[in-house]
């Protein structure tokens, strides 16, 4: 993986947490537009042709179906987040950093459950927990 890759990842993930924190919300134009810029760098290292995309697709094709089966307990927006990480980072890459950010998510949601008046309802974003585990991840290597 190229350090243009690490870079769009990082600046995907910061957009979009910013984005999920304040609005609850991922913009379209913004994954689409870092689909592009994934596809383009992907195309020009040749990365994109050497593996099977389909099995970089699991993951987040994965998460897009829990999304459909909860009715959106997991938004369709993380799912397609998880989709361009599995395209850039690759399939190992990729479920090493959805799961990171399952277990911080998990974390900080116990926390919230015990310490503080959230319930089961209490709805927490998901990207920046990808951001923490991306970024735990870049400090380690």
């Amino acid at each position: 993986m190229s350090a243009l890759t690490s870079v769009t990842v990082l600046l995907l993930l910061i957009l979009c947490s910013y984005y999920d924190l304040r609005y609850r919300k991922l913009p379209l134009f913004i994954i689409i537009a870092f689909g592009i810029i994934i596809t383009v760098i992907n195309g020009l290292d040749g990365s994109l042709f050497n593996q099977m995309v389909y099995f970089r697709l699991i993951p987040g094709t994965v998460f897009l179906m829990i999304a459909f089966m909860t009715k959106q307990a997991v938004g369709y927006g993380d799912g397609m987040i998880i989709i361009l990480l599995g395209l850039s980072l690759g399939l190992i890459q990729c479920v090493s950093v959805v799961f990171t950010g399952l277990v911080l998510s998990s974390a900080v949601s116990v926390y919230i459950l015990i310490f503080t008046r959230g319930n089961r309802q209490t709805r927490l974003p998901f990207v920046p927990f990808l951001l923490l585990a991306w970024g735990a991840k870049l400090i380690g290597t």
